[in-house]
């Protein structure tokens, strides 16, 4: 990017298009040293993916489940967590784990509800070292839809 030939982007500009929390999933998906490549595209995957992560808590963060079992749920995935944040802080890795969690809440969320709970509420612990998921997932889900909807009209 060179500001002479004007392919550049200011951020205020930016965040007046796209949530801050799209934009900061979208800069956390690479890692720190690498380049990022800047497109719309880019940022309707990030867009996505958030919609992946909060579709997975939808309904799971307001049931209580006991916590003396939740290190056993909880330990693998912490684990590779840690690991992917200790190697040179991996965010890519970091959401892939992410993701994990994701695909066993979903296969969990029929068979054992008070499991499926238990990691989506370490997902979301987790998600806040990155610094997403921070909304309540039906009101992002539902501003999601409006986005949505609102493209399919115009």
């Amino acid at each position: 990017m060179s500001k002479s030939l004007g392919n550049f982007f200011i951020l205020r500009d930016v965040l007046a298009e796209y949530p801050a929390e799209m934009l900061r999933y979208f800069l956390i998906a690479s890692h720190y040293r690498s380049p990022i490549h800047y497109s719309q595209e880019n940022l309707q995957s990030a867009h996505a993916a958030l919609q992946r992560l909060y579709t997975s808590l939808h309904g799971l963060l307001s049931a209580k489940a006991q916590r003396d079992d939740y290190s056993n749920v909880v330990n693998e995935y912490q684990k590779k967590f840690r690991a992917a944040m200790d190697d040179d802080f991996n965010t890519p890795d970091a959401l892939a784990v992410l993701f994990e969690i994701v695909r066993e809440i979903n296969r969990l969320r029929e068979t054992d509800f008070q499991k499926a709970v238990l990691l989506a509420q370490f997902l979301k612990e987790q998600a806040s070292v990155l610094g997403i998921l921070q909304q309540d997932p039906d009101q992002f889900l539902k501003a999601s839809l409006k986005d949505d909807n609102a493209e399919k009209i115009e």
